[in-house]
C-alpha cells in the first residue's frame, strides 16, 4: 500500500513540474504621455502584442543580461498599432519601454514553445506512463 502511494506522489509531481512551461496572457494598461518600463520573464520563443485600441504605441525592446547586469537593445522605437508577433532568439528576461499618446491596453500573448520544452514533456510524460505502469502493476499484486 506504501509503495502505490509513493507512485502516486511521483505521479503528481512530475505533473506540476510542467507549469513553468505554460505561460499566461498579460494585459498592460498604457497611459498617454507616460512611458511604461516594465521587465518580463519570456519563456517562448514568439509573443504576439496586441492592442485593444488601435492607436500606434512605440516600443522598445531589450535583453537584460543577469551575469554581466547589462542590456542589448533587441528592437528600437518601432511603432505599431493592431496586432504583431515578436521572434526571441532565447528564452530571459527582456526589458520593456512603451510610450503612447493615449490611453490604450497591450495584450501580450505567448505563441509556441521551445524544442527543449517540448523534450521535458515527452521525459516527465514518459515517466508519467512508466509509474502509472507500475503502479497498476501494484494493485493487481
Amino acid at each position: 500500500m506504501q509503495k502505490i502511494t509513493f507512485f502516486n506522489i511521483l505521479l503528481i509531481s512530475s505533473l506540476l513540474l510542467l507549469f513553468p512551461l505554460i505561460q499566461p496572457n498579460e494585459e498592460i494598461s498604457i497611459l498617454p504621455d507616460t512611458p511604461l518600463i516594465f521587465q518580463k520573464n519570456i519563456i517562448t520563443p514568439k509573443i504576439s502584442l496586441e492592442l485593444k485600441e488601435n492607436h500606434p504605441i512605440f516600443m522598445n525592446i531589450s535583453k537584460f543580461d543577469i551575469n554581466q547586469n547589462s542590456t542589448a537593445l533587441i528592437y528600437d522605437n518601432f511603432e505599431f498599432s493592431g496586432k504583431r508577433t515578436i521572434e526571441f532568439d532565447s528564452s530571459g528576461i527582456y526589458i520593456f519601454k512603451i510610450s503612447s499618446s493615449s490611453i490604450n491596453t497591450l495584450i501580450i500573448i505567448a505563441e509556441s514553445i521551445y524544442p527543449t520544452s517540448i523534450i521535458l514533456i515527452i521525459i516527465i510524460g514518459s515517466i508519467n506512463v512508466i509509474l502509472f505502469y507500475f503502479n497498476m502493476k501494484l494493485e493487481i499484486l
